[in-house]
């Protein structure tokens, strides 16, 4: 079964070298404002760090050694490795998500989103105002099977509309990139393709 792209979203659609078909969603643009809002929190935090270091180090100085010491430089530790890795998620690439669409099944790259508050989505039951996946995002790689597939479920929210598919005990969001009318296109594409009920998907 052929797939064509609709036309009016921001997808696009590729074949592999074996010819099947791959739908790709690019990750959504963060406005400039909001992309330097991070960078300018993200530059300011060592200042503040430093400053917090300085003034706690210098009142354990005139503390009796104890174990208060080992537990602040653990602390001290973890701040800075969380800081150098927020750092790293505003400098990567981001990642497009992929639906390589096997005849068995789909092979599903969820991507990776470019760092960013994310105002729009903290009305979401799943999120904490930080992006897609919360404050220590992972990327999210499975094969979903044509059985797999029966739990496709297109729910209506109040602020929208959300595809997911349950993989195990995993409940896994597809097309969260695209748009509420993007995200019925590709329910019914997935539908047709693997004769799914229509009913399932709500469309």
């Amino acid at each position: 079964m052929r797939v064509a792209s609709p036309p009016g979203l921001q997808i696009s659609i590729a074949t592999n070298e074996t010819g099947t078909p791959v739908i790709v969603i690019p990750a959504p643009q963060i406005p400039v404002p909001s992309r330097t809002f991070a960078l300018l929190c993200l530059l300011i935090f060592p200042v503040l760090f430093a400053s917090w270091l300085y003034l706690t180090m210098s009142v354990i100085s005139l503390w009796p050694k104890g174990p208060f010491d080992a537990l602040f430089l653990l602390l001290s530790g973890a701040a800075g490795l969380t800081y150098i890795y927020q750092v790293f998620r505003v400098l990567r690439p981001t990642v497009p998500e992929t639906l390589q669409l096997e005849k068995s099944g789909i092979e599903f790259d969820g991507g990776v989103w470019p760092f960013a508050f994310s105002p729009a989505r903290r009305n979401r039951p799943d999120s904490d105002g930080f992006g897609r996946s919360g404050f220590f995002p992972k990327r999210t790689r499975c094969a979903i099977s044509s059985e797999q597939l029966q739990s496709l479920r297109l729910r209506e929210l109040m602020h929208g509309n959300r595809l997911t598919v349950d993989v195990e005990t995993q409940r896994i969001e597809i097309g969260q990139g695209m748009t509420d009318v993007g995200r019925e296109w590709l329910a019914r594409t997935l539908a047709n393709r693997y004769c799914l009920p229509h009913e399932l998907v709500g469309c």
